[in-house]
């Protein structure tokens, strides 16, 4: 075989066999930059995860304390409760403002991540 690139045979068998890229002073470049970049990508991958595990919390609160608050309505104050409670994993509570039923749904978050908090109102029908 026939190499194009004027190396010399004590150059090719020094450099692998093959073509040469670039000079001796780049070896290993891209090692660095990935030893470099890595820990920042892993930061951020976390940050991602963070903030979706939070949103899960935050929407199971909501979605438990929309259902509890109208179970509330029917079944009465125990069974909103226990509602919530199966359906988020959380601690929920029932009062009674007026003439408002009102439903707290907690969500603790697991690590870093917040609590998921919800609140939901709904009117109670004569």
């Amino acid at each position: 075989m026939r190499w194009s690139d004027g190396m010399s045979s004590a150059k090719r068998q020094r450099y692998g066999g093959g073509p040469v890229c670039g000079n001796r002073r780049e070896r290993g470049s891209v090692s660095v930059e990935l030893a470099l970049a890595l820990p920042s990508v892993v930061l951020v991958l976390g940050f991602v995860l963070t903030g979706a595990s939070w949103v899960r919390a935050e929407v199971s609160a909501t979605q438990a304390a929309a259902v509890a608050a109208r179970i509330a309505l029917t079944d009465g104050d125990a069974a909103a409760v226990d509602a919530a409670i199966r359906i988020s994993g959380g601690v929920a509570s029932v009062s009674r403002d007026g003439a408002w039923v009102v439903v707290s749904v907690i969500v603790e978050g697991q690590g870093p991540v917040p609590d998921g908090e919800a609140t939901a109102r709904v009117p109670v029908q004569p």
